[in-house]
C-alpha cells in the first residue's frame, strides 16, 4: 500500500517491491521504520516524481532494468531482515 500525503516532505510505504523499484530509480531512501510488523519504508519527497513512480509501479507500467531493481529489492529484505533481528535482540538482552 502507498501512503503518499502531498504536504508531507516524505513518502512512506509497506511495500517492499516499491520501495525497491524507488531506490533502483534514484529517490533518497531516508530510513526504513522495523519497529512494527509490516516495515515502512521511508523517502525523501523533493516532487510529485515519487507518486508517479510509485503508481506506475502499482499499475505495471513501469519500466527498467529487471536485474538491477531485483539486486536492489534482495538488498532492501536483507536490510530488514538486519533491522528485525536487531530489533528482536535489543528485547531480548
Amino acid at each position: 500500500m502507498v501512503e503518499a500525503p502531498l504536504q508531507n516532505h516524505t513518502f512512506e510505504t509497506t511495500d517492499t517491491a516499491i520501495a525497491a523499484y524507488l531506490c533502483y530509480l534514484g529517490f533518497r531512501l531516508i530510513k526504513i521504520d522495523s519497529a512494527s510488523f509490516r516495515s515502512i519504508f521511508i523517502f525523501e519527497r523533493t516532487s510529485e516524481a515519487i507518486d508517479q513512480a510509485a503508481n506506475s509501479f502499482e499499475a505495471s507500467i513501469a519500466v527498467g532494468n529487471i536485474p538491477l531493481f531485483f539486486r536492489q529489492y534482495k538488498k532492501l529484505l536483507n536490510e530488514v531482515t538486519k533491522a528485525k533481528d536487531n530489533n528482536a535482540n535489543s528485547r531480548a538482552g
